[in-house]
């Protein structure tokens, strides 16, 4: 027979491991690789599906090459990389992106 002080302890212990796991971790994780937390549960939970134990690794890097690629690439090709001329360039996307992280605005 077990104790009923060990049972506690282990039910303790799960409890507050999922909460970390679940909760705070991934508000963690928004703001080092800004998407939301869902997504990176999402992400977690497909990929760890599709791929395993692998998948559950790769899955934040990988969800964030999904959701930040698509914008930079856009963003690439709004500054005119194709070489055309007559147009006028925009700001790179590391200059936008250093704005928008500081709050500056851009001086003409």
């Amino acid at each position: 027979m077990t104790s009923p002080s060990l049972l506690w302890t282990v039910g303790w212990i799960l409890t507050i491991q999922q909460i970390e796991e679940n909760v705070i971790t991934p508000f963690i994780q928004k703001r080092a690789v800004a998407i939301p937390p869902v997504v990176v549960l999402f992400a977690i939970g497909v990929f760890g599906l599709l791929f395993g134990l692998p998948g559950v690794f790769l899955a934040v890097p990988l969800a964030v090459d999904d959701v930040l690629l698509p914008g930079t690439l856009q963003s690439a090709r709004s500054v005119n990389l194709t070489g055309s001329r007559g147009r006028s360039a925009k700001p790179s996307l590391c200059t936008s992106v250093r704005y928008r992280r500081t709050n500056w605005s851009r001086v003409e």
